[in-house]
């Protein structure tokens, strides 16, 4: 079997998209992704069209918001080599799988624009999270971390 990865930095990467932020009370769910699609982790996940299911943003007869989409050690490797932004190999939860989706609590993100702790969430027309309300759609949450720019921020989902 060949090196998955042969150099090592002195420090350990201190968070990736979709990983639950700290042990506080949170509701974390399953459900099955819908259709032949990925939902990557720490992405706006939606309520599927069938009972139980959900996909991530731009799903077909998606009925709102459900929550973020959290990794779990159970999912499959999509992504062979690891890296910063795929933990164990797994990136995201493809079609026909059960997704953990955290619909209340604190989980990582990628944001699209700078944030501010106590700034309201939403997530735009392209399903990017941002603070930004203007034609964006609310998620009930706020950031509880600071960026200075698009990057890894906690959203606490309430």
């Amino acid at each position: 079997m060949p090196a998955l990865q042969t150099s090592y930095g002195p420090y350990l990467t201190p968070a990736f998209a979709g990983m639950v932020a700290d042990m506080r009370p949170n509701t974390v769910i399953s459900r099955e992704v819908e259709g032949n699609v990925s939902l990557p982790f720490g992405a706006v996940t939606l309520r599927g069209a069938t009972d139980h299911g959900c996909g991530p943003f731009g799903l077909a007869n998606a009925k709102g918001f459900l929550g973020i989409a959290v990794f779990s050690a159970s999912v499959r490797p999509t992504n062979p080599t690891l890296n910063a932004y795929a933990p164990a190999g797994a990136s995201s939860v493809t079609g026909a799988d059960t997704a953990a989706i955290c619909t209340r609590g604190p989980v990582w993100v990628n944001v699209a624009v700078a944030v501010t702790n106590g700034d309201d969430a939403y997530y735009d027309a392209s399903g990017n999270i941002t603070n930004v309300s203007t034609s964006n759609t609310a998620m009930n949450g706020k950031f509880e971390t600071t960026t200075s720019g698009a990057g890894l921020a906690i959203l606490v989902l309430r």
